[in-house]
């Protein structure tokens, strides 16, 4: 499959990356030619002004980065050249210009149960094509995925969005609450659903179950993408104390506990524009019990984490993290990174933990962008 490269050179000297996933049919957006800014991380000088919504890190080698911008701006850059092939492609896809297919007819709202070799799962699902697992973060349901999100990925794939255990008619199990059960749960639905191979996307704690899932079950994910992830222990980048305590504030209304939640999910600034805190999420049949919230809490704390495993994906993986991130801050994003062989990073500026909340088809065009490229694996 044909790679795009793309060069820059900034004082002299050159910095190269490939970005295979990143592709388009056009050069320009709305009549304005597209220009690619390459910069490193400590070196604070760009070809041009940045676009201000999307940056893409990619690993060059073991703890050496190159940050990808873009802006919508004419050839021309002044003394310097930025020098870039005509299906470049980075802002056709960040900045909404992917075309996603029409939609399929959907059934989103439909909670199916089934039983698998472990316990019964409930899930949602949508689409049609090649299967596609979503697993939900901390406290979350099956129907809390951002509906615009859901709608795109499933004009392509057949979408799968699993309640973990506990949740929402899913069984506990047998065995103790934690990341690695949780872990070989998705797996037995993917044994039950679709031989695969599968994509995988995981939400916050549902990263964690990824990642798991991903090591422990080799072979049955061919692309993983994490959504404000974290790979847990020593070594992940912990939130503040502060926002911590946000997390365990004390609600006595529901208007009260979606206003906290977004406080440490959302920036202020994002507030502000979408003052109504009942918008923020879909509406949800199901609630998980009081109790669970504590066991999962539990779960991540004891997980011991992956990142002296995380070498042994040899799969294309994919972190989407937001600038404004203060429950898994964006180092984490690095961090991950750092350990996986040929990974890239897409930093969505402005947006917090809750990103594909605040940025549902962005997220989505992003996610099919790199699924889409593993179509011939």
């Amino acid at each position: 499959m044909e790679s795009d490269w793309m060069i820059c050179h900034t004082s002299g000297s050159a910095l190269h990356m490939v970005c295979p996933y990143l592709r388009s049919q056009k050069e320009e957006v709305c009549g304005v030619k597209l220009c690619c800014v390459y910069t490193v991380p400590g070196c604070h000088r760009n070809i041009t002004e940045p676009l201000g919504s999307c940056r893409l890190w990619k690993r060059l080698s073991p703890g050496s980065y190159g940050c990808i911008e873009g802006c919508f701006r004419e050839r021309e850059t002044g003394t310097e050249t930025a020098l870039y092939p005509p299906k470049t492609g980075i802002l056709m896809r960040l900045s909404g210009g992917y075309p996603v297919r029409k939609r399929r007819d959907m059934d989103m709202d439909t909670l199916h149960s089934i039983e698998t070799s472990r316990l019964p799962v409930t899930y949602t699902e949508s689409g049609e094509g090649r299967p596609l697992l979503l697993i939900t973060g901390y406290g979350q349901t099956a129907e809390e995925w951002p509906p615009e999100m859901i709608r795109s990925l499933a004009g392509e794939f057949r979408v799968i969005c699993m309640n973990n255990r506990g949740v929402c008619g899913t069984g506990y199990g047998e065995g103790t609450y934690t990341i690695p059960e949780c872990a070989d749960d998705a797996a037995a639905l993917m044994d039950v659903l679709d031989q695969g191979p599968w994509y995988v996307v995981g939400y916050s704690m549902g990263g964690m179950i990824a990642e798991e899932l991903a090591l422990r079950h080799p072979g049955r994910v061919v692309r993983l993408a994490l959504i404000s992830a974290t790979c847990g222990g020593i070594q992940a980048a912990p939130a503040s104390p502060k926002t911590i305590a946000l997390m365990n504030a004390p609600a006595e209304s529901a208007r009260e506990m979606l206003e906290n939640t977004g406080r440490y999910l959302f920036p202020g600034a994002w507030r502000a524009a979408h003052p109504d805190p009942f918008s923020w999420f879909p509406p949800v049949t199901c609630v998980p019990p009081p109790e669970l919230y504590r066991t999962q809490q539990e779960a991540i704390v004891t997980w011991e984490g992956s990142w002296n495993r995380l070498p042994n994906l040899h799969i294309p993986v994919l972190i989407l993290q937001g600038s404004k991130d203060i429950v898994t801050p964006p180092d984490n994003a690095r961090i991950i990174s750092c350990q996986v062989d040929g990974s890239v990073i897409a930093e969505i500026k402005g947006c917090g933990h809750g990103l594909c909340y605040q940025e549902p088809e962005r997220c989505a065009m992003l996610l099919i962008g790199f699924f889409e490229d593993g179509e011939g694996e």
